[in-house]
């Protein structure tokens, strides 16, 4: 197959890389279904939780409601489409650029959603105060309008230009302007999650080994909030990387490479929720309770949770611990 091979008419099926695609269409069908049951989860934690910070809970909802719909409607569809492609099956371009579209600009949408958390984190760590009056949920939904709106306008832009006669549909990088788009909007807010990240880990190290500040007893909810989004950070830049290389390469979509790691990439779409619940334990007893509602260990332990939570509240309203700070570098 070549790239000018792109018509139904001059299309060869390679029954090696259709197989492969066949499996990957597998594989990511089961991712599917995980990341659809983790983001439901997910937003059933955030929404039944009343201790979290506004701005945050905002934040989160909205990655989660992005991943939900990717897992839901977007992945499946974008994957389909591309098994289309290989098969070389007689489907309108239109179609398929429209399910391939859709998938992009979701997932575009997630990732730059993802950095904005990131750059936010950032924030709190280093400008507490500044971080109150951006975190204010007014504040969360015009700035993440703002910018997922603008990745919505410029990919429909991109889409709408695109001659489909002449072009790998299924790879959106190889349209015109699209890798531009791809080093624009996607590979820097990767650039800028890494680099937020490892600010607020040197940020964090310096104050605990340098300033004293210390941490004692349970860790508190935005302390497990902040941990399990420093998780999903340091994962998504390990499984982004190789897909970034892939379409700022120009790799076409019939290529084995391109097929894997999008099959390894879209793997996040699964995996973000349940490290999200994992490493919260108030989320992780709270789904656990959920799928085991009569076991008395965990009940036991819930209990014993809300307690320790409660005593710690008044050790914090104490004169004596107003200045402790958590993770984010926020006064508790």
């Amino acid at each position: 197959m070549s790239s000018s091979d792109q018509t139904p008419a001059d299309c060869e099926v390679d029954a090696f890389i259709a197989g492969w695609k066949v499996g990957a269409l597998t594989v990511e069908v089961l991712t599917s279904v995980v990341g659809v049951v983790g983001s439901g989860l997910s937003l059933w934690c955030l929404l039944s939780c009343k201790r979290i910070q506004e701005g945050m809970k905002l934040q989160l909802f909205l990655f989660f409601s992005l991943l939900f719909l990717t897992n839901l409607v977007a992945m499946p569809g974008a994957a389909v489409a591309e098994l289309w492609a290989v098969q070389c099956r007689q489907v309108s371009a239109a179609v398929q650029m429209a399910l391939v579209g859709f998938y992009t600009i979701v997932a575009t949408m997630e990732r730059n959603a993802f950095a904005l958390m990131a750059a936010y984190r950032w924030v709190a760590v280093c400008w507490p105060h500044k971080y109150k009056i951006l975190s204010l949920r007014v504040v969360v939904a015009l700035l993440n309008g703002f910018v997922l709106g603008g990745v919505v306008i410029l990919w429909l832009t991109v889409f709408l230009e695109q001659d489909l006669d002449t072009i790998d549909v299924s790879n959106p990088s190889v349209y015109k302007m699209g890798r531009e788009l791809y080093f624009g909007i996607l590979l820097t807010p990767m650039i800028s999650a890494l680099v937020a990240y490892v600010a607020v880990i040197v940020v964090i190290t310096y104050r605990k080994q340098f300033v004293g500040v210390q941490e004692g007893g349970r860790p508190s909810m935005r302390e497990q909030v902040s941990f399990a989004v420093g998780i999903l950070i340091v994962t998504n830049l390990l499984l982004d990387l190789p897909h970034i290389i892939v379409h700022l390469l120009g790799i076409p979509s019939w290529d084995l490479s391109f097929i894997l790691i999008h099959v390894i990439y879209r793997l996040h779409f699964a995996l973000d929720p349940f490290i999200f619940i994992g490493a919260n334990l108030h989320y992780r007893r709270k789904v656990l309770l959920l799928a085991f509602p009569r076991c008395s260990l965990l009940r036991t332990s819930t209990s014993g949770v809300s307690n320790v939570s409660r005593t710690s509240a008044g050790v914090v309203a104490s004169p004596a611990s107003r200045h402790t700070f958590d993770d984010a570098g926020s006064p508790v």
